[in-house]
């Protein structure tokens, strides 16, 4: 399954060129700027974490979040907190990464008029195979007109009696 490059550089299929590039770099800026943040917060985490007093203290307001933010748990040992929290930092430079490459290539493929209307077709053709592997819908055993003709006998033969 093709990844929406619309929904990720959030821009409306008939965008042009100028809005298609805007729209890049301002992901990726956004995208830098979130992953700088959260180096800042590991890091901030780490030092209070890995320092024993400090953990201590941090420990004693029962908060969590330096623990989820090293993604570690509130027994870990202090000898691995070093390498736990060099862990979590390679998984969100990986992260980061991944995200900058997913929106240059949306940004290559939409930029670029051979790339986007073959990319629209494979869009156009999943959509359709998916529309065609849908269930159809099956009558009902009671069609409105037999409900319809069973209430005028029921009616009628009330009207007998």
């Amino acid at each position: 399954m093709v990844k929406n490059y619309y929904k990720i550089l959030a821009i409306p299929r008939n965008a042009e060129s100028a809005q298609i590039k805007q729209n890049a770099q301002a992901l990726l800026n956004k995208t830098k700027k979130e992953y700088l943040t959260n180096l800042q917060e590991i890091k901030k985490a780490y030092s209070v974490i890995a320092n024993p007093k400090y953990r201590k203290i941090y420990d004693n307001k029962s908060s969590t979040r330096y623990y989820q933010l090293l993604r570690i748990g509130i027994d870990t040992e202090q000898a691995l907190i070093k390498e736990l929290a060099q862990n979590t930092v390679n998984v969100v430079k990986q992260e980061y990464k991944n995200n900058i490459a997913e929106i240059r290539k949306a940004y290559f493929t939409l930029s670029d008029p051979k790339t986007r209307g073959s990319y629209d077709n494979i869009i156009f053709q999943q959509k359709y195979q998916k529309l065609l592997q849908q269930p159809q819908i099956k009558k009902s055993k009671f069609p409105l007109a037999r409900l319809v003709f069973l209430i005028f006998l029921l009616g009628f033969s009330y009207l007998l009696l």
